[in-house]
Protein backbone atom coordinates (compact mmCIF):
# COMPACT_ATOMS: atom_id res chain seq x y z
CA UNK A 1 0.00 0.00 0.00
CA UNK A 2 0.86 3.65 -0.95
CA UNK A 3 2.10 4.88 2.62
CA UNK A 4 -0.02 8.38 3.98
CA UNK A 5 2.94 10.08 4.47
CA UNK A 6 4.95 9.29 1.08
CA UNK A 7 1.04 10.92 -0.06
CA UNK A 8 1.33 13.10 1.95
CA UNK A 9 5.01 14.25 1.16
CA UNK A 10 4.27 13.39 -2.90
CA UNK A 11 7.08 10.86 -2.45
CA UNK A 12 7.13 8.86 -5.76
CA UNK A 13 9.69 7.50 -8.04
CA UNK A 14 11.08 3.30 -8.09
CA UNK A 15 12.37 1.61 -5.30
CA UNK A 16 15.13 -0.96 -6.80
CA UNK A 17 15.90 -4.04 -4.83
CA UNK A 18 18.64 -7.34 -4.70
CA UNK A 19 16.10 -10.68 -3.66
CA UNK A 20 17.48 -14.13 -3.90
CA UNK A 21 14.87 -16.30 -4.92
CA UNK A 22 15.18 -19.81 -3.20
CA UNK A 23 15.02 -23.23 -4.79
CA UNK A 24 11.20 -23.45 -3.55
CA UNK A 25 10.37 -20.22 -4.93
CA UNK A 26 10.07 -18.17 -2.51
CA UNK A 27 11.61 -14.78 -1.45
CA UNK A 28 14.83 -14.99 0.33
CA UNK A 29 17.36 -11.85 1.53
CA UNK A 30 15.87 -8.97 0.47
CA UNK A 31 18.25 -5.67 0.37
CA UNK A 32 17.64 -2.41 -0.80
CA UNK A 33 19.72 -1.14 -3.56
CA UNK A 34 18.20 2.17 -4.02
CA UNK A 35 14.82 4.32 -2.60
CA UNK A 36 13.25 7.22 -2.91
CA UNK A 37 12.01 7.49 0.70
CA UNK A 38 12.08 5.55 3.89
CA UNK A 39 8.61 4.84 4.20
CA UNK A 40 8.19 3.49 0.22
CA UNK A 41 11.45 1.49 0.51
CA UNK A 42 10.20 -0.47 3.51
CA UNK A 43 6.75 -0.99 1.72
CA UNK A 44 8.55 -2.11 -1.20
CA UNK A 45 10.53 -4.65 0.78
CA UNK A 46 7.64 -5.91 2.55
CA UNK A 47 5.77 -6.80 -0.69
CA UNK A 48 8.73 -8.65 -2.49
CA UNK A 49 9.32 -10.87 0.72
CA UNK A 50 5.86 -11.48 0.64
CA UNK A 51 5.56 -13.01 -2.77
CA UNK A 52 6.25 -16.28 -2.87
CA UNK A 53 5.79 -17.55 -6.07
CA UNK A 54 8.71 -17.15 -7.86
CA UNK A 55 9.75 -20.27 -10.47
CA UNK A 56 12.99 -20.90 -9.61
CA UNK A 57 16.68 -21.03 -11.50
CA UNK A 58 17.51 -24.45 -13.53
CA UNK A 59 21.39 -25.69 -13.82
CA UNK A 60 21.96 -28.71 -14.72
CA UNK A 61 18.40 -30.00 -14.12
CA UNK A 62 18.73 -28.98 -10.26
CA UNK A 63 16.59 -25.76 -9.16
CA UNK A 64 18.86 -23.26 -7.40
CA UNK A 65 18.93 -19.87 -5.18
CA UNK A 66 19.67 -17.08 -7.63
CA UNK A 67 19.62 -13.03 -6.80
CA UNK A 68 18.02 -11.16 -9.23
CA UNK A 69 16.80 -7.49 -9.38
CA UNK A 70 13.07 -6.05 -8.49
CA UNK A 71 11.86 -2.56 -9.18
CA UNK A 72 8.79 -1.18 -7.20
CA UNK A 73 7.00 1.65 -9.12
CA UNK A 74 5.08 4.16 -6.42
CA UNK A 75 3.41 6.36 -8.68
CA UNK A 76 0.73 9.15 -7.45
CA UNK A 77 -2.53 8.31 -7.58
CA UNK A 78 -4.20 10.49 -10.13
CA UNK A 79 -7.57 10.30 -8.65
CA UNK A 80 -9.96 12.40 -6.64
CA UNK A 81 -7.91 12.63 -3.11
CA UNK A 82 -5.77 15.43 -1.83
CA UNK A 83 -3.58 14.36 1.21
CA UNK A 84 -2.57 16.04 3.97
CA UNK A 85 -1.26 15.02 7.37
CA UNK A 86 -4.30 14.52 9.60
CA UNK A 87 -7.04 14.77 7.18
CA UNK A 88 -8.02 14.39 3.01
CA UNK A 89 -10.03 16.38 0.81
CA UNK A 90 -12.21 15.50 -2.24
CA UNK A 91 -14.00 18.02 -4.11
CA UNK A 92 -17.32 17.80 -6.18
CA UNK A 93 -18.97 19.32 -8.92
CA UNK A 94 -22.36 21.36 -9.17
CA UNK A 95 -23.60 17.46 -10.50
CA UNK A 96 -22.05 15.62 -7.43
CA UNK A 97 -19.03 14.20 -9.03
CA UNK A 98 -15.59 13.77 -8.14
CA UNK A 99 -13.34 16.77 -9.49
CA UNK A 100 -9.70 18.00 -9.22
CA UNK A 101 -10.94 21.72 -10.17
CA UNK A 102 -10.49 23.05 -6.96
CA UNK A 103 -11.75 26.72 -8.38
CA UNK A 104 -15.01 25.85 -9.64
CA UNK A 105 -15.57 23.25 -7.58
CA UNK A 106 -19.23 22.88 -5.72
CA UNK A 107 -18.18 21.06 -2.85
CA UNK A 108 -15.07 20.78 -0.09
CA UNK A 109 -15.07 17.15 1.54
CA UNK A 110 -13.04 17.15 4.53
CA UNK A 111 -12.19 13.63 5.89
CA UNK A 112 -10.02 13.33 9.12
CA UNK A 113 -7.58 10.71 9.27
CA UNK A 114 -4.53 9.07 11.67
CA UNK A 115 -1.35 9.01 10.92
CA UNK A 116 -1.63 5.64 8.85
CA UNK A 117 -4.52 7.33 6.71
CA UNK A 118 -6.84 5.38 8.15
CA UNK A 119 -10.89 7.41 8.38
CA UNK A 120 -10.68 8.03 12.22
CA UNK A 121 -13.65 10.85 13.08
CA UNK A 122 -16.77 12.57 11.38
CA UNK A 123 -16.86 13.76 7.79
CA UNK A 124 -17.83 17.21 6.80
CA UNK A 125 -19.34 18.47 3.34
CA UNK A 126 -18.93 22.30 2.89
CA UNK A 127 -20.84 23.86 -0.05
CA UNK A 128 -18.38 26.23 -1.31
CA UNK A 129 -21.67 28.01 -2.60
CA UNK A 130 -23.65 28.97 0.14
CA UNK A 131 -21.47 27.99 3.02
CA UNK A 132 -23.83 25.09 4.32
CA UNK A 133 -22.15 21.99 6.48
CA UNK A 134 -23.12 18.88 5.98
CA UNK A 135 -21.89 15.99 8.33
CA UNK A 136 -20.82 11.87 7.60
CA UNK A 137 -21.30 10.56 11.27
CA UNK A 138 -18.04 8.14 12.29
CA UNK A 139 -19.04 5.09 12.93
CA UNK A 140 -17.02 2.13 14.41
CA UNK A 141 -19.42 -1.11 14.45
CA UNK A 142 -18.01 -4.17 16.48
CA UNK A 143 -18.46 -7.85 14.92
CA UNK A 144 -17.82 -10.87 16.07
CA UNK A 145 -17.90 -14.84 13.59
CA UNK A 146 -19.89 -17.69 14.37
CA UNK A 147 -17.94 -20.86 13.18
CA UNK A 148 -20.00 -23.26 10.72
CA UNK A 149 -23.32 -21.40 11.11
CA UNK A 150 -23.96 -20.97 7.22
CA UNK A 151 -26.02 -23.09 4.64
CA UNK A 152 -22.11 -23.70 3.27
CA UNK A 153 -19.86 -24.14 6.56
CA UNK A 154 -18.40 -21.05 6.53
CA UNK A 155 -18.52 -18.88 9.11
CA UNK A 156 -21.22 -16.34 9.55
CA UNK A 157 -20.66 -12.41 10.54
CA UNK A 158 -22.63 -11.01 13.81
CA UNK A 159 -22.64 -7.83 15.54
CA UNK A 160 -20.79 -7.95 18.57
CA UNK A 161 -22.05 -6.57 22.36
CA UNK A 162 -18.67 -5.42 23.39
CA UNK A 163 -14.85 -5.18 22.24
CA UNK A 164 -14.21 -8.45 24.60
CA UNK A 165 -16.09 -10.28 22.46
CA UNK A 166 -15.66 -9.06 18.86
CA UNK A 167 -13.08 -10.47 16.14
CA UNK A 168 -13.07 -7.53 13.89
CA UNK A 169 -14.67 -3.77 13.53
CA UNK A 170 -16.33 -1.88 10.18
CA UNK A 171 -15.74 1.70 10.10
CA UNK A 172 -18.23 3.58 7.77
CA UNK A 173 -20.08 6.87 7.37
CA UNK A 174 -23.59 7.95 7.99
CA UNK A 175 -24.90 11.32 6.34
CA UNK A 176 -27.18 13.02 8.25
CA UNK A 177 -29.12 14.45 5.33
CA UNK A 178 -30.65 11.92 2.86
CA UNK A 179 -29.62 13.87 -0.21
CA UNK A 180 -25.67 12.45 0.65
CA UNK A 181 -27.08 8.39 0.81
CA UNK A 182 -25.36 7.99 -2.66
CA UNK A 183 -22.27 9.78 -1.60
CA UNK A 184 -21.31 8.19 0.98
CA UNK A 185 -17.57 7.56 1.33
CA UNK A 186 -15.74 3.61 1.78
CA UNK A 187 -16.27 1.51 4.55
CA UNK A 188 -13.62 -1.01 5.66
CA UNK A 189 -13.52 -3.61 7.87
CA UNK A 190 -10.13 -4.48 10.25
CA UNK A 191 -9.49 -7.37 12.84
CA UNK A 192 -9.96 -6.12 16.32
CA UNK A 193 -6.16 -5.30 16.40
CA UNK A 194 -6.15 -3.11 13.60
CA UNK A 195 -5.11 -5.37 10.63
CA UNK A 196 -6.83 -4.38 7.56
CA UNK A 197 -9.64 -6.93 6.22
CA UNK A 198 -11.41 -5.28 3.30
CA UNK A 199 -12.65 -1.83 1.82
CA UNK A 200 -15.87 -1.50 0.11
CA UNK A 201 -16.81 1.25 -2.07
CA UNK A 202 -20.33 2.43 -2.39
CA UNK A 203 -22.54 2.38 -5.34
CA UNK A 204 -21.08 -0.17 -7.61
CA UNK A 205 -17.51 1.00 -6.67
CA UNK A 206 -14.78 -2.20 -5.75
CA UNK A 207 -14.61 -4.68 -2.83
CA UNK A 208 -10.90 -5.37 -2.14
CA UNK A 209 -10.02 -8.32 0.27
CA UNK A 210 -6.91 -9.15 2.06
CA UNK A 211 -4.64 -11.79 3.36
CA UNK A 212 -3.51 -11.26 7.31
CA UNK A 213 -0.39 -10.71 6.19
CA UNK A 214 -1.49 -7.59 3.97
CA UNK A 215 -1.32 -9.60 0.56
CA UNK A 216 -4.23 -8.61 -1.78
CA UNK A 217 -6.91 -11.86 -2.09
CA UNK A 218 -9.44 -10.48 -4.14
CA UNK A 219 -10.58 -7.79 -5.55
CA UNK A 220 -14.00 -7.88 -7.03
CA UNK A 221 -15.57 -5.19 -9.49
CA UNK A 222 -19.03 -4.37 -10.57
CA UNK A 223 -20.65 -3.30 -13.92
CA UNK A 224 -24.37 -3.24 -14.62
CA UNK A 225 -25.78 -6.47 -12.55
CA UNK A 226 -22.59 -8.68 -12.96
CA UNK A 227 -19.71 -9.17 -10.45
CA UNK A 228 -16.52 -9.94 -11.88
CA UNK A 229 -13.93 -11.32 -9.10
CA UNK A 230 -10.09 -11.76 -9.25
CA UNK A 231 -8.62 -13.72 -6.50
CA UNK A 232 -5.28 -14.08 -5.28
CA UNK A 233 -3.47 -17.23 -3.33
CA UNK A 234 -1.38 -15.92 -0.17
CA UNK A 235 1.90 -16.88 -1.32
CA UNK A 236 1.06 -14.11 -4.45
CA UNK A 237 0.40 -16.60 -7.22
CA UNK A 238 -2.69 -15.81 -9.24
CA UNK A 239 -5.75 -17.89 -9.06
CA UNK A 240 -8.73 -17.28 -10.37
CA UNK A 241 -11.60 -15.13 -12.59
CA UNK A 242 -15.41 -15.57 -11.62
CA UNK A 243 -18.17 -13.89 -12.68
CA UNK A 244 -21.68 -13.61 -10.77
CA UNK A 245 -24.86 -12.40 -11.76
CA UNK A 246 -27.30 -11.55 -8.78
CA UNK A 247 -26.70 -15.12 -7.79
CA UNK A 248 -24.63 -17.86 -6.77
CA UNK A 249 -26.42 -20.38 -9.57
CA UNK A 250 -25.09 -17.92 -12.01
CA UNK A 251 -21.17 -18.59 -11.25
CA UNK A 252 -19.31 -18.92 -14.34
CA UNK A 253 -15.32 -19.57 -13.61
CA UNK A 254 -13.71 -18.18 -16.34
CA UNK A 255 -10.07 -19.16 -15.26
CA UNK A 256 -7.89 -21.23 -13.16
CA UNK A 257 -4.43 -21.31 -12.33
CA UNK A 258 -2.83 -23.91 -9.09
CA UNK A 259 -1.10 -22.33 -6.37
CA UNK A 260 2.20 -23.37 -8.33
CA UNK A 261 1.03 -21.39 -11.02
CA UNK A 262 -0.13 -24.09 -13.71
CA UNK A 263 -3.06 -22.84 -15.60
CA UNK A 264 -5.74 -25.95 -15.65
CA UNK A 265 -8.62 -23.74 -16.69
CA UNK A 266 -9.29 -21.31 -19.65
CA UNK A 267 -12.18 -19.74 -21.14
CA UNK A 268 -14.44 -21.69 -18.44
CA UNK A 269 -13.49 -25.26 -19.60
CA UNK A 270 -10.51 -28.06 -17.78
CA UNK A 271 -9.90 -29.58 -14.88
CA UNK A 272 -10.37 -27.77 -11.18
CA UNK A 273 -7.97 -29.30 -8.60
CA UNK A 274 -8.88 -26.82 -5.46
CA UNK A 275 -7.63 -27.15 -2.47
CA UNK A 276 -9.66 -25.75 0.77
CA UNK A 277 -8.33 -25.94 4.25
CA UNK A 278 -9.46 -29.61 5.03
CA UNK A 279 -9.83 -30.96 1.77
CA UNK A 280 -9.07 -31.53 -2.04
CA UNK A 281 -11.88 -30.93 -4.65
CA UNK A 282 -11.23 -32.65 -8.17
CA UNK A 283 -13.61 -32.09 -11.40
CA UNK A 284 -14.15 -30.85 -14.45
CA UNK A 285 -16.05 -27.51 -15.66
CA UNK A 286 -17.22 -27.06 -19.36
CA UNK A 287 -18.76 -23.32 -19.94
CA UNK A 288 -17.71 -22.22 -16.66
CA UNK A 289 -20.12 -24.57 -15.04
CA UNK A 290 -19.06 -27.68 -13.25
CA UNK A 291 -19.74 -30.80 -15.65
CA UNK A 292 -19.80 -34.66 -15.27
CA UNK A 293 -17.86 -36.05 -11.74
CA UNK A 294 -17.24 -34.40 -8.69
CA UNK A 295 -15.01 -35.96 -6.07
CA UNK A 296 -13.38 -34.65 -2.61
CA UNK A 297 -11.18 -35.88 -0.48
CA UNK A 298 -9.43 -35.16 3.23
CA UNK A 299 -6.83 -33.25 2.21
CA UNK A 300 -4.03 -35.19 4.74
CA UNK A 301 -4.94 -38.72 4.37
CA UNK A 302 -6.50 -38.62 0.69
CA UNK A 303 -9.54 -40.40 1.88
CA UNK A 304 -12.69 -40.39 -0.04
CA UNK A 305 -15.58 -37.66 1.31
CA UNK A 306 -18.09 -37.04 -1.28
CA UNK A 307 -19.08 -37.92 -5.04
CA UNK A 308 -21.18 -35.47 -6.76
CA UNK A 309 -22.42 -35.63 -10.25
CA UNK A 310 -23.24 -32.44 -12.28
CA UNK A 311 -24.88 -31.44 -15.30
CA UNK A 312 -24.57 -27.86 -16.67
CA UNK A 313 -23.58 -26.60 -12.84
CA UNK A 314 -26.90 -28.50 -11.25
CA UNK A 315 -26.39 -31.33 -8.81
CA UNK A 316 -27.58 -34.61 -10.05
CA UNK A 317 -26.54 -36.81 -7.27
CA UNK A 318 -24.23 -37.03 -4.65
CA UNK A 319 -22.94 -39.55 -2.05
CA UNK A 320 -21.31 -39.11 1.04
CA UNK A 321 -19.28 -41.66 1.83
CA UNK A 322 -18.03 -41.73 5.27
CA UNK A 323 -22.08 -41.56 6.21
CA UNK A 324 -23.05 -43.88 3.18
CA UNK A 325 -25.44 -41.81 2.22
CA UNK A 326 -27.28 -40.71 -0.89
CA UNK A 327 -28.21 -36.74 -1.62
CA UNK A 328 -29.84 -34.97 -4.35
CA UNK A 329 -30.26 -32.01 -3.10
CA UNK A 330 -26.85 -30.15 -1.27
CA UNK A 331 -28.52 -28.34 0.97
CA UNK A 332 -31.73 -28.48 2.74
CA UNK A 333 -32.68 -25.36 5.01
CA UNK A 334 -33.83 -25.85 8.28
CA UNK A 335 -37.39 -25.51 8.32
CA UNK A 336 -40.49 -25.34 11.65
CA UNK A 337 -42.32 -28.13 11.82
CA UNK A 338 -45.30 -28.07 9.63
CA UNK A 339 -43.78 -25.01 7.65
CA UNK A 340 -43.81 -21.42 7.57
CA UNK A 341 -47.20 -21.06 8.27
CA UNK A 342 -47.14 -23.48 11.67
CA UNK A 343 -44.51 -20.99 12.48
CA UNK A 344 -46.84 -17.99 12.16
CA UNK A 345 -49.74 -19.24 13.93
CA UNK A 346 -47.28 -20.43 17.40
CA UNK A 347 -45.86 -16.92 17.32
CA UNK A 348 -49.16 -14.89 17.18
CA UNK A 349 -50.21 -17.53 20.16
CA UNK A 350 -47.32 -17.20 22.14
CA UNK A 351 -45.90 -13.38 21.38
CA UNK A 352 -47.57 -10.83 24.15
CA UNK A 353 -47.24 -6.67 23.38
CA UNK A 354 -45.33 -5.78 26.32
CA UNK A 355 -47.33 -3.38 28.05
CA UNK A 356 -44.16 -0.84 28.60
CA UNK A 357 -44.13 -0.51 24.84
CA UNK A 358 -47.67 -0.49 24.35
CA UNK A 359 -48.13 2.47 26.93
CA UNK A 360 -45.44 4.64 25.02
CA UNK A 361 -46.68 3.67 21.94
CA UNK A 362 -43.46 1.76 20.81
CA UNK A 363 -43.72 0.32 17.26
CA UNK A 364 -41.29 -0.93 14.91
CA UNK A 365 -39.25 -4.90 14.08
CA UNK A 366 -36.74 -6.53 16.31
CA UNK A 367 -34.57 -8.84 14.33
CA UNK A 368 -33.50 -11.97 16.52
CA UNK A 369 -30.67 -14.30 15.11
CA UNK A 370 -30.56 -17.91 16.59
CA UNK A 371 -28.84 -21.31 15.65
CA UNK A 372 -30.88 -24.48 14.42
CA UNK A 373 -28.81 -27.08 16.00
CA UNK A 374 -28.06 -30.52 14.33
CA UNK A 375 -31.11 -31.81 16.91
CA UNK A 376 -33.28 -28.85 15.54
CA UNK A 377 -32.82 -26.70 18.87
CA UNK A 378 -32.83 -23.48 19.24
CA UNK A 379 -29.00 -22.17 20.01
CA UNK A 380 -27.49 -18.80 20.76
CA UNK A 381 -30.80 -16.75 20.54
CA UNK A 382 -30.18 -13.14 20.37
CA UNK A 383 -31.30 -9.67 18.91
CA UNK A 384 -29.52 -8.25 16.56
CA UNK A 385 -31.63 -4.85 16.14
CA UNK A 386 -33.86 -4.21 18.53
CA UNK A 387 -36.58 -0.80 19.79
CA UNK A 388 -36.35 -1.50 23.25
CA UNK A 389 -39.63 -0.87 25.76
CA UNK A 390 -39.41 -4.93 26.76
CA UNK A 391 -40.18 -6.17 22.97
CA UNK A 392 -36.47 -7.47 22.74
CA UNK A 393 -36.92 -9.79 25.50
CA UNK A 394 -40.60 -10.77 24.20
CA UNK A 395 -39.04 -11.27 20.84
CA UNK A 396 -36.38 -13.96 22.34
CA UNK A 397 -38.39 -14.84 25.20
CA UNK A 398 -41.36 -16.60 22.11
CA UNK A 399 -38.28 -17.50 19.78
CA UNK A 400 -36.97 -20.10 22.57
CA UNK A 401 -40.13 -21.78 23.22
CA UNK A 402 -39.77 -22.68 19.45
CA UNK A 403 -37.09 -25.13 21.43
CA UNK A 404 -36.97 -28.65 19.73
CA UNK A 405 -39.82 -27.39 17.21
CA UNK A 406 -37.55 -27.38 14.03
CA UNK A 407 -36.65 -30.06 11.54
CA UNK A 408 -32.43 -29.30 11.41
CA UNK A 409 -30.91 -28.36 8.23
CA UNK A 410 -29.31 -30.84 5.80
CA UNK A 411 -25.75 -30.31 4.34
CA UNK A 412 -25.18 -32.82 1.60
CA UNK A 413 -26.75 -35.74 3.90
CA UNK A 414 -26.08 -34.88 7.40
CA UNK A 415 -27.94 -32.41 9.25
CA UNK A 416 -25.80 -29.37 10.03
CA UNK A 417 -25.95 -25.83 12.65
CA UNK A 418 -27.54 -23.27 10.57
CA UNK A 419 -27.82 -19.69 11.47
CA UNK A 420 -31.70 -18.09 11.11
CA UNK A 421 -32.70 -14.39 10.81
CA UNK A 422 -36.68 -13.69 11.96
CA UNK A 423 -37.86 -10.38 11.93
CA UNK A 424 -40.74 -9.85 14.10
CA UNK A 425 -42.64 -6.57 14.01
CA UNK A 426 -44.34 -4.95 16.78
CA UNK A 427 -47.43 -3.22 15.46
CA UNK A 428 -50.25 -1.50 17.32
CA UNK A 429 -52.30 -2.35 14.78
CA UNK A 430 -55.63 -4.00 16.59
CA UNK A 431 -56.58 -7.72 15.56
CA UNK A 432 -58.89 -9.93 16.49
CA UNK A 433 -57.20 -10.96 19.67
CA UNK A 434 -55.61 -7.60 20.24
CA UNK A 435 -52.29 -9.38 19.78
CA UNK A 436 -49.15 -7.79 18.07
CA UNK A 437 -48.93 -7.76 14.12
CA UNK A 438 -45.90 -9.57 12.62
CA UNK A 439 -44.43 -9.46 9.24
CA UNK A 440 -42.42 -12.69 7.89
CA UNK A 441 -41.43 -14.91 6.66
CA UNK A 442 -39.88 -12.89 3.14
CA UNK A 443 -37.17 -11.12 5.30
CA UNK A 444 -36.03 -14.45 7.07
CA UNK A 445 -32.76 -15.71 6.06
CA UNK A 446 -29.81 -18.33 6.56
Amino acid sequence: MYPHRALVEKKSGTVTLQVVINKNGESGEVKIVTGIDPLCDQEAKRLVSLFKAWKPAVKNGETVCQSVPVSVEFTLPQNEDFHFKDYILTYLDDKLQFTRDTVNASYRWVKPVDGLGTYNADQYLLNLKNREVDIFTYRKTLFKRIKGTTINGTTQLVLARDVDSASEYKISFKPDSKKWVNASCESSTFTIDGKLISTEWPNGGPRIEYYSNGLVSSVTNYNKGTATTYSWYDNGQFESIIQNKQSYQSRILIEYWKKTGKKTIANGAGLLEEVLSNSLIIGSYDSGKKQGEFKEYQLDNKELLFVENFSKGELIDGFNVKKNIKYTAAVTFPEFQGGMNNMSKFLLSNLTYPNWARTNNIQGKVLVTFIVSKEGNIEEAEVKKGIGFGCDEEAIRVVKLMNGKWNPGIIRGEPARVQFSLPINFSLSKTANNSPLLSFPESSRF
